[in-house]
């Protein structure tokens, strides 16, 4: 079947793929026949704003339906568009919404941070995606193309209790992507995991019945287990790579085969990926994301936010494409433009700029950092009560392409954080993929032996946060604590209250 939910559509019937007519690739071509057809007549239309609607609202070619060789037909095609209307519709592909999400499980789940939407309410910071996260760092590695509408993770729990709380916690908030990851906390019951398996397919049918694509994920090995868990968990792993298979709409992303330590005897984690036994390291969440990010990627299509310009109050940095030469701010601190802040030159950390080579226009700065070398990169915005006013709630995002990460036995980490300024001292902080400094050779950072390779373009996604009472000015900062190539592509700091309010 087709699956297929609120505002984009997920999987082609014949290809299981995300169909190429509905990328904002597919949006981009109808503007540029809309432009060719407005040149042509050269006039206005009416219906120009119409048309900019139906973009943002993901529709496929601008206005009207497709007909049955998925083409939009020549009568809905408007004739003539205004400049700005035209300007509007690519503004509205850029700003195309990310895929939603939902991760739904135990503490493995809990542990990426954010809000929880969990039935209870648990005890999170809705300020922080934790490091330690494997869905935190998922969001991480689909390059900000995938938005966590919260998190349904409580520790603890059985397949069974995730199960039952599946329509509350994953149904009602219309996702386009359940990721669901429940079993470890299972115990044998005599059924040879026959209950587990129930409980994990009732929550599949029950996704694929409301048009939400399933994410299954394997249950991970731990350092140790009960008597009888360990064949429990492998006789579902089984299943579930076999109903993955049979099943169109069910996903498999097999982190237990990412993270089972063949050497060992029985089935058993790399210790490295665990920090107590069962819980992720950073290390381990990035590699069971790097799996989930595998699985996903056809299935998701890549958005162009990060080219957003610098227009209050939907970008308030006042240089997020690093236009400018780079500068020389004292002896540790280069500047991009004489607005970024790059930090530890004296460690041999290096600046550059150059254009972007993706297709859009503005540059990417480029920062190289020594081994076992660190840096910051950090730029201001003023609480003017205009622009950005106390009470405003604020979110940052910034797109990253890094190469050549170090290993080796140092404390690692790769992240980004909203902070704000009272006039004396920084509070009111947000972090997407917080490191919390319990990072050590035993349980490495974000990449280190055995894991996959990093090489490639991420996405930082800080969760909102409200301006402070007090606060003067806000910071927004990324850093890297390990050597390598780290380049930076279009920053953005949104005012989402005055968005909300146009």
């Amino acid at each position: 079947m087709s699956t297929t939910t609120g505002r984009v559509p997920l999987l082609d019937p014949e290809t299981d793929r995300f169909p190429d007519k509905y990328t904002p690739q597919g949006a981009l071509d109808a503007v540029t026949a809309a432009e060719k057809a407005r040149d042509d007549a050269g006039g206005f239309a009416d219906d120009a704003e119409a048309a900019a609607a139906s973009i943002a609202k993901g529709q496929p070619n601008g206005v009207g339906s497709l007909d049955g060789s998925g083409k939009q037909p020549e009568s809905q095609v408007p004739a003539r568009l205004s400049s700005q209307a035209l300007t509007d519709m690519i503004a509205a592909v850029n700003e195309s919404p990310a895929v939603s999400f939902i991760p739904i499980g135990d503490s493995l789940t809990a542990y990426s941070g954010g809000t929880s939407i969990a039935t209870p309410v648990q005890a999170m910071s809705p300020q922080i995606y934790d490091g330690k996260g494997i869905h935190a760092w998922l969001r991480v590695y689909m390059a900000g193309d995938m938005r966590m509408i919260g998190n349904a993770g409580i520790g603890g729990q059985t397949s069974a209790q995730i199960a039952a709380r599946f329509d509350t916690d994953v149904l009602a908030h219309k996702p386009d992507i359940a990721a669901i990851l429940a079993g470890t906390n299972d115990l044998p019951d005599g059924t040879n995991g026959a209950s587990t398996i129930a409980n994990l397919q009732g929550m599949y049918e029950k996704a694929a019945k409301a048009g939400i694509l399933v994410l299954a994920t394997t249950i991970p090995p731990a350092t140790a287990a009960q008597a009888g868990q360990e064949t429990l968990r492998l006789r579902v792993n089984q299943w579930m790579r076999g109903y993955a298979r049979s099943h169109r709409g069910v996903i498999l992303a097999d982190i237990a085969a990412a993270w089972q330590d063949p050497t060992l005897t029985g089935f058993k984690v790399v210790a490295a990926y665990v920090h107590d036994g069962v819980h992720p390291s950073m290390l381990g969440a990035a590699v069971a994301a790097r799996v989930m990010a595998e699985a996903l990627r056809p299935f998701v299509p890549k958005n162009r936010k990060n080219a957003a310009p610098a227009v209050a109050p939907f970008n308030l940095l006042a240089n997020p494409h690093f236009i400018g030469s780079v500068g020389t701010t004292d002896a540790n601190t280069k500047n991009v433009g004489g607005s970024w802040m790059i930090n530890n030159i004296s460690q041999g950390v290096t600046v550059t700029t150059a254009a972007r080579t993706d297709g859009l226009r503005g540059n990417y700065v480029e920062i190289v950092v020594p081994t076992g070398k660190s840096f910051t990169m950090t730029t201001n915005v003023t609480v003017d009560g205009t622009k950005l006013a106390v009470g405003d709630e604020i979110a940052f995002n910034v797109t990253v392409q890094v190469a050549g990460i170090e290993t080796g036995a140092v404390m690692r980490s790769l992240g980004a954080t909203v902070q704000q300024y009272n006039g004396s001292s920084f509070g009111d902080r947000a972090h997407d993929i917080y490191s919390d400094g319990s990072l050590t050779p035993a349980s490495p950072g974000w990449y280190g032996a055995g894991a996959a390779h990093p090489d490639g373009v991420y996405g930082f996604t800080v969760p909102s946060v409200a301006v402070g009472a007090g606060r003067t000015l806000v910071q927004v900062a990324v850093g890297a604590q390990g050597g390598g190539t780290y380049r930076f592509y279009g920053a953005q700091l949104e005012n989402l209250t005055k968005i909300a309010a146009l």
